[in-house]
């Protein structure tokens, strides 16, 4: 609040500051969720990593270029955007309507819970056979 003052812009007031602080707690939550669910799935740590900055680098901009409609529901741009209640212009998405923040978090669950399944399917042919 102190650099916002002093640079003379404009600064929020204390319901929509924590506002944002509890959609930012929020989105962190599931995105950490959603991590963990990929860990189960992709038991190679590079592979993982490299295969997550693809996606969120490379794919998800590429699908909210070219099919909007589709690409508002990618878990790292849209879904985290959507929690937060950030204009789809602000992450470079002008033709996406994204989706509202209950809506928002509804489909990052459905994302970590397929994910946790799939990664519980291969958990059990893998290890447990």
């Amino acid at each position: 609040m102190v650099i916002l003052s002093s640079r003379d812009l404009p600064t929020p007031e204390l319901g929509e500051l924590a506002g944002q602080i509890l959609r930012n707690a929020e989105s962190a939550a599931l995105l950490g969720a959603f991590g963990l669910a990929l860990g189960t799935l992709i038991r190679n740590q590079p592979v993982a990593i490299v295969g997550v900055l693809v996606l969120w680098l490379v794919v998800e901009p590429a699908l909210l270029a070219l099919a909007p409609d589709v690409g508002r529901f990618a878990p790292f741009s849209a879904l985290s955007a959507g929690i937060q209640d950030i204009p789809s212009e602000d992450i470079e998405a002008e033709n996406a309507d994204l989706l509202s923040p209950g809506l928002a978090a509804l489909a990052m669950l459905a994302w970590i819970g397929a994910v946790f399944t799939a990664g519980a399917v291969l958990l059990r042919r893998r290890d447990l056979n």
